[in-house]
């Protein structure tokens, strides 16, 4: 396993890079993601705004406006975090064993944080005053939905997060009271479904103050969120996070296919969970006990598929809302049966012990099949 770019660099190549301590490869793929999913839904929000299924907004701006204190001193901000921490991480990046600890750390080089925030903000404001005006004026523009492209998935990433974590403390409710400060500071921890649902809330508010056809965008994003959901689970199997599944003992009863697909023991595992590595020497040097199913593969080749099959349909299953059904039902069907092969919190219902995934999956697959049955059975009478 590769728990950041140093890893994967020193195993395959034998190249030794410090610096590349701070790259985490969750991270890394994470960030893939949401690239690869700008590009697609960009592509196809493009398209329906030809196709005339998506309208553009008019909007007043002011130009020539002097620079804005505050964001003045947001670039500084901004300048001064990646000095005093990114910048010294690489630098010093040989002397820093955990990264993690060390970005939440007071620690870091308050010189090279005040000259780079100093060269951020003076840039910033350079640029700003070279296009200042002696009278702002107002003018009136246009604004089509895949110009504020950057602004949705901007949100999704900032309330995905903050949803995930909420989602995932929620579902560890007890272990999460013993001791809030470790899960509050730690990098990991994170649910999709979390993620999902609280981004989903903020974005649909933004559409509507924007006025743009959520269903048309919505189409489109759970397409998307198909490719983004599987790039990301490559980032869990790769990074060994710990979301993989139970222990898998069991002979490869597929002979084609190699057995690190059937069942693997996550050698160098990021969460540092297993028995110690004879011999091993890096910081994370742990191995599972016992081979278990690589269930964040399975759910990565699932989704990918269906991303390319539903992306090659998109224009032929057009009805509104369509798209968003079939959705529901493929994410809740492969994330409900991948639960009974994946290590999680269960809750105690009595007679019932379901995850939390299993509850909100199956969530999704009664709404998408009510979609689909709103669609195709209950047709509107025509008087």
């Amino acid at each position: 396993m590769y728990p950041n770019l140093y890893y994967f660099f020193l195993k395959t190549f034998g190249w030794e890079l410090p610096y590349l301590k701070i790259f985490n490869t969750f991270g890394v793929f994470v960030a893939l993601a949401f690239i690869l999913g700008t590009y697609f839904l960009t592509k196809d929000i493009k398209r329906r705004e030809k196709n005339n299924l998506l309208a553009f907004e008019n909007e007043e701006i002011t130009i020539g406006e002097a620079p804005n204190p505050w964001l003045v001193f947001g670039q500084f901000c901004l300048g001064f975090f990646i000095g005093f921490k990114i910048l010294n991480l690489i630098l010093y990046s040989s002397k820093i064993d955990n990264p993690e600890k060390f970005l939440f750390s007071a620690e870091g080089s308050l010189p090279l944080g005040i000259i780079l925030g100093g060269l951020l903000s003076y840039i910033y404001y350079k640029s700003i005053k070279q296009k200042q005006l002696p009278t702002p004026e107002k003018r009136t523009i246009r604004i089509w939905p895949s110009d504020r492209i950057t602004d949705i998935v901007f949100l999704a990433f900032l309330w995905g997060i903050i949803g995930a974590k909420l989602f995932f403390y929620i579902e560890i409710w007890d272990d999460f009271w013993k001791s809030p400060k470790e899960y509050i500071l730690s990098l990991g921890g994170l649910t999709f479904y979390g993620g999902l649902i609280t981004a989903f809330i903020f974005i649909f508010i933004y559409l509507k103050k924007h006025k743009i056809d959520a269903i048309q965008f919505l189409d489109t994003g759970v397409v998307i969120l198909l490719l983004s959901y599987g790039v990301g689970r490559l980032g869990c199997h790769f990074s060994g996070d710990g979301d993989w599944g139970i222990v898998n003992s069991n002979p490869n009863p597929w002979k084609f296919l190699p057995d690190w697909l059937w069942s693997y023991n996550y050698p160098n595992n990021v969460v540092n969970d297993g028995i110690p590595i004879p011999g091993c020497t890096y910081a994370h040097n742990r191995i599972l006990p016992q081979n278990v199913y690589p269930t964040s593969l399975y759910e990565a080749i699932i989704m990918i598929l269906a991303f390319i099959v539903l992306w090659n349909l998109r224009t032929k299953l057009n009805k509104p809302l369509l798209l968003t059904g079939i959705y529901c039902i493929i994410n809740g069907t492969e994330r409900f049966f991948i639960e009974k092969i994946r290590v999680n919190y269960k809750y105690d219902w009595g007679f019932m012990h379901p995850t939390q995934a299993e509850v909100i999956s199956s969530i999704f697959i009664v709404v998408g099949l009510g979609i689909l049955a709103k669609i195709y059975l209950f047709k509107p009478k025509i008087i």
